[in-house]
């Protein structure tokens, strides 16, 4: 119960923090809290460089191999352990795998607003 409360009251200081006036040159320092969800183009300032689109070196492509393919190795690993052991926690990984399996790729690329309607 203590660190619960040292905790909270540590996140009420935040809070009091945030919206305290003359602090608010470290509020734009770690930049705004508004929701870009309804924006029509945000990724028209973006500073980061695109390393999928854009591949400038052999580090680019090992992150591309990295981060698109990394998510089915998981997956199969998920599918031997669901495959292993009969129960209902196996039964439920071999659902989700079918359900990722099914919708492939295009279930990592949805719009974040469709996302959030479903």
């Amino acid at each position: 119960d203590f660190f619960q409360f040292l905790f909270a009251c540590q996140q009420w200081r935040g809070f009091a923090y945030e919206t305290n006036e003359k602090d608010h040159v470290y509020n734009d320092a770690g930049g705004s809290n508004r929701e870009i969800i309804y924006d029509d183009d945000m990724y028209k300032n973006n500073p980061t460089w695109d390393s999928v689109t854009n591949k400038r070196h052999w580090l680019d492509h090992i992150k591309y191999a990295v981060f698109m393919y990394g998510v089915w190795v998981v997956l199969s690993i998920v599918y031997l352990a669901g495959t292993t052991r009969i129960s209902l926690l196996g039964l439920g990984y071999l659902i989700a795998c079918f359900y990722f399996l099914w919708y492939g790729q295009d279930f990592l690329t949805k719009r974040v607003a469709f996302m959030l309607r479903s």
